[in-house]
């Protein structure tokens, strides 16, 4: 009777282990990323950078990426009222695209928010989500996350 329950502890013990993997589905931690990395999904769809910055005149989040002749830009900035720390904050947000340096697109969301997970002299990270309107009727759903430099410049 006893090798039966030992038998059953030790299946309970190996079943456990197996089913606690990482929880995490997207692997978009920003403690996880490197530095740069804005990853977000736009509508739905994955949308990568690793030239990510923290404009620190503006306290915008920005990134930029060019495939092509497609050049998008992805702004966040953050409205603190304050110290600029830790937290949950309003952002005014915008998706933008562009092809061939013509034909400029926006979508612009005065209501999004940002979490600052992390904040010190050099970094800046957390996530952050928007849902940003164009004139023309159509919209841009923005969620990502992001682990990014501290600059006075930007990009």
């Amino acid at each position: 009777m006893k090798s039966i329950i030992k038998i059953l502890f030790l299946a309970a013990i190996a079943i456990a282990l197996v089913s606690c993997g990482d929880d995490d589905d997207n692997g978009n931690k920003p403690s996880e990323m490197e530095l740069g990395q804005v990853i977000t999904t736009i509508n739905d769809e994955p949308w990568e950078v690793d030239n990510g910055v923290f404009v620190n005149t503006t306290k915008s989040v920005r990134a930029e990426k060019t495939t092509g002749d497609l050049t998008e830009i992805i702004n966040v900035s953050i409205q603190v009222d304050g110290d600029f720390v830790a937290g949950t904050y309003p952002a005014v947000c915008y998706y933008r695209s562009m092809e061939n340096e013509e034909n400029l697109k926006s979508w612009n969301d005065l209501d999004g928010s940002a979490e600052v997970n992390e904040v010190n002299d050099d970094e800046v990270s957390g996530t952050f989500s928007f849902t940003a309107d164009n004139s023309d009727g159509t919209e841009k759903k923005v969620t990502g996350s992001f682990k990014v430099k501290r600059s006075w410049t930007g990009i």
